[in-house]
Order: C-alpha cells, then structure tokens, then sequence
C-alpha cells in the first residue's frame, strides 16, 4: 500500500481483481471516455445564448442586470435538444463577465478588469517622474478592481 501510495480499500479491490485472474492483471488504468469535456457545439451554443443575454444586459433601456442560467439551459434543451448542468454554463459566463471593460482617457483605451457596467468606477492616477510610467489604479466601490501602467507621455495630461 505504501509503494503505489492507496488506500487499504483500494488495496483490497486490486487484490480481489488479481486473485479472480492473475494471468491479465494490470494496474493500469485506461480510461474509455474524458471526463469533464462538453461537445464543441453544445460550448458553441453555451457561448451564443451567453453573448445574447450579455447585449441585453449591455443595453441601457433593458432592466436587466444579470445571467438567467435556467432560462440559457432551458432554451439549450428546447431549441438544441442538449442537456447542460448549470455549472457549465456558469464557469462559461464567468469567462465572459470576467472580460475586461474598457475605459477612455483622452484617446487612450484602458481595460478595466470586473468594472462593471453602468456603473462609475474611479480613477486614481499617480505619475512618476523618475520611471516614465503612470499607474492608475481601479476603483469601484472602495474596492480595487485592477491596476495599470502607462506611460507618462500617452496619457497627455496637465503637467504642473
């Protein structure tokens, strides 16, 4: 038990397995299917239900704020006739809330990480002389939600 590192039941079971027929034992284990893999077009239909319900959140003038995942794995069963978990499509959200926002600053694009939408989130800039970068730090909610460096020169602020 201590050589292949197992547990005494599992001991047991390999012994059992080798008594019923020593001559084809093997402790190698040859796994038939992969485990936690969905089909690419079921991944393909996760992602267009999601990207649908991301516009409508997007949109201003709809009260919406956030995923329905029942109602994503509802239309995947009736419309596509494919059974997905909600978990799946879950951690498949999060990969798409977890995008970055971006964020303008004369001219100069910046991305975000988790600010959310329609929301304010604060802007502390800090330049430094002696590097050349400017940091600017995210803020939402007295929460820091994501640092970025730039350079001083693409920024074009006020020098004083």
């Amino acid at each position: 038990m201590q050589i292949p590192k197992i547990k005494r039941s599992r001991f047991f079971e390999l012994l059992n397995r080798y008594k019923k027929d020593p001559d084809n034992f093997s402790i190698q284990y040859n796994r038939k299917i992969i485990n936690r893999k969905i089909d690419k077009a079921i991944e393909i239909n996760i992602i267009k239900e999601l990207n649908k319900e991301k516009d409508l959140i997007k949109a201003k003038g709809v009260p919406i704020r956030c995923y329905n995942y029942s109602y994503i794995k509802d239309i995947l069963v009736n419309d596509y006739n494919q059974k997905v978990s909600l978990p799946t499509i879950i951690s498949r959200a999060k990969s798409i809330v977890n995008s970055y926002r971006k964020i303008s600053i004369n001219n100069l694009e910046l991305k975000a990480p988790g600010a959310p939408l329609h929301e304010r989130i604060q802007l502390q800039i800090v330049a430094d002389k002696e590097s050349g970068l400017t940091e600017i730090r995210f803020w939402h909610k007295n929460k820091l939600l994501g640092i970025q460096k730039v350079k001083n020169g693409e920024l074009n602020l006020i020098h004083f």
